[in-house]
């Protein structure tokens, strides 16, 4: 019998059910207390003083059905502005990932502006056409949301031990794990995202070609809308699929070369 898995998903809303945080881990079973105080303490965080409720949900995971990647080279681009930081986003999906500019410029309207049509903010990604910028997510307000990846428990240390603490931040660890898994959808040509925190200003475009493209300025500091963008080949896209390999299909992440990151 092989090692004894986990997936543990946290997500914190309002009392009104809107959204506010949420994260992911992919343990072995010994592994699991420890992270679930972590994933609670940050719901709770997020809610701050206002009413709400934290869901953690907990999943066993046979270590058969889990797939391995490696992950992608990451580097950074310095910008000034967030202005300069979506040109130069829109530019990289245009000519290093087989996006058309119309589709690039329609994931930055939406991502500046709430990607929700009912306005606000998405607990996932939405699909866009790599040719039209047409959404395709069955559900546009709830989007799709990547589901069951981690670190390995042994690249996790190395990326821990290469950093000693410093840069980067949590959320780089967290957004360039999620788009390894994402990269390796076939479908899935690249990816555009920044966050939905005021305060947070960094984003990134990644795919197989690119790997993780970190963009120092990619939102105006106190804007509270983002999210992610996934553009697909229309051809041969099959949602369903997609979804289910997104949301439910366990992958972990193998760091080999803490070297693929140094240029962050």
């Amino acid at each position: 019998m092989g090692k004894r898995w986990v997936s543990l998903r946290m997500r914190a809303a309002d009392r009104e059910g809107r959204h506010r945080s949420g994260a992911e881990r992919l343990v072995p079973l010994e592994h699991s207390r420890a992270a679930v105080l972590p994933l609670l303490e940050r719901g709770w965080s997020a809610l701050g003083a206002e009413p709400g409720r934290v869901f953690l949900t907990a999943e066993p995971i046979p270590e058969e059905q889990i797939r391995w990647v490696e992950a992608l080279p990451a580097r950074t681009v310095c910008v000034s502005c967030a202005q300069e930081g979506q040109q130069r986003a829109i530019e990289m999906l245009v000519d290093r990932c087989g996006v058309s500019p119309q589709a690039a410029r329609s994931a930055v309207e939406w991502m500046r502006a709430g990607p929700n049509p009912s306005g606000g903010n998405m607990r996932g990604a939405m699909l866009l056409d790599r040719e039209t910028g047409e959404r395709l997510e069955e559900d546009p307000s709830r989007g799709v949301r990547v589901s069951c990846v981690d670190l390995d428990p042994a690249s996790r240390a190395r990326f821990d031990l290469w950093f000693q603490g410093g840069f980067p931040p949590t959320r780089f660890r967290e957004a360039w794990t999620l788009a390894a898994k994402v990269a390796t959808a076939e479908t899935i040509v690249a990816e555009l995202c920044w966050s939905d925190d005021p305060h947070y200003l960094p984003g990134y475009v990644a795919s197989r070609t690119i790997g993780y493209v970190r963009f120092t300025v990619l939102k105006e500091a106190g804007n509270p809308f983002g999210g992610r963008a996934y553009f697909v080949d229309r051809s041969r896209f099959d949602r369903s699929a997609l979804v289910a390999f997104l949301e439910r299909a366990p992958v972990l992440v193998r760091l080999s070369d803490p070297s693929l990151i140094a240029e962050v």
